[in-house]
């Protein structure tokens, strides 16, 4: 993450609607996609729309859940 610009634009993981905030709509997306597993962990482009899979391990499942609710309304500086 660059924090020496004014302009960084790295987003917080879990932050599934990309909206600045891990919030009620993120919680929402993860459970929509809650017990999906992916083909592999490194999706593409093509994989529908939210990546829940918020740890990486290629399911989403309670450890995705976890990062959601730590992180739930952290704000960005």
């Amino acid at each position: 993450m660059d924090s020496g610009s004014g302009n960084n634009d790295a987003l917080i993981g879990g932050n599934l609607n990309d909206d600045q905030y891990i919030d009620i709509l993120d919680f929402g997306a993860y459970v929509n996609q809650f017990g999906v597993t992916y083909a592999s962990v490194n999706t593409t482009c093509a994989t529908p729309f939210f990546h829940a899979d918020i740890n990486g391990d290629g399911s989403v499942g309670i450890l995705d859940y976890t990062f959601i609710s730590v992180h739930f309304l952290t704000f960005r500086e």
